[in-house]
């Protein structure tokens, strides 16, 4: 079970919460301070969650979560009813010992929370879709700075008649296979998807610490753990970069 944290990111001049369990960001404390700054024109939350184009985006967000969490070539798929809504999760503020009561807490899926912070203003969309390209464009520069310290990594362990940019660029292809399921060149650079660029970022960080500890003292010692980790994620046929050398 994940550990559950609240997380007080900025985005323009408010601050949203998210919890790291899910994803999710509180879409309340957004409204309360979007509605509680002088000259702003009052929202409901109502009103944008029983709009047509709400729903419908509601209905899509569940269609799409559902194919990526079934496995598509399973025939029952076709038959099985979407998943309930969970797509926003709200929960009832509690009373305190002293009386007083906790805000409400209403959790939306973050494409949705994003599709709601830019209903709240048209103007608030350039903060929203700066803080999405922030996010994507500190983990290509995370995923290039892990990069640059596993090659030294690798450097350290290559025996004297081992080419050492032979068996970066066999351990780069094969950490490609893992997170992306296949290799070109270039590929952090043609991959947006936030989550498989932290998962890149993770996995080089990894083969560094293990090599820096000692635990891996080899090349063909770390290409075994690479295989494990194919293995563990995907469950298909070993790619050819993952062979021993």
């Amino acid at each position: 079970m994940k550990t559950n944290q609240i997380l007080e990111r900025p985005m323009g001049e408010f601050n949203v919460l998210q919890r790291t369990q899910d994803g999710y960001f509180d879409a309340n404390i957004l409204l309360t301070q979007w509605n509680n700054q002088k000259g702003n024109s009052k929202r409901e939350l109502k009103r944008f969650l029983d709009s047509p184009s709400t729903i419908q985006f509601t209905e899509t967000i569940i269609e799409e979560e559902f194919k990526k969490s079934q496995p598509l070539d399973n025939q029952l798929c076709a038959n099985m009813r979407l998943p309930e809504n969970q797509v926003v999760k709200k929960t009832k503020g509690r009373t305190l010992s002293d009386g007083k009561k906790t805000r409400d807490q209403v959790w939306m899926h973050p494409l949705l929370f994003i599709d709601f912070a830019m209903w709240i203003n048209p103007k608030f969309k350039y903060h929203v879709l700066k803080f999405v390209y922030d996010q994507l464009i500190e983990s290509r520069i995370e995923a290039g700075t892990e990069y640059r310290d596993m090659c030294s990594a690798i450097k350290s362990i290559c025996k004297p008649l081992e080419s050492p940019q032979k068996v970066i660029s066999k351990v780069s292809e094969g950490i490609n296979h893992i997170v992306f399921n296949h290799h070109e060149k270039q590929m952090r650079n043609k991959k947006a998807e936030e989550s498989s660029m932290k998962e890149l970022v993770q996995l080089q960080r990894e083969v560094t610490r293990l090599i820096t500890k000692g635990f891996i003292t080899s090349a063909e010692s770390l290409l075994t753990f690479l295989r494990n980790e194919w293995r563990e994620k995907q469950n298909k046929n070993i790619p050819q970069s993952l062979k021993p050398l």
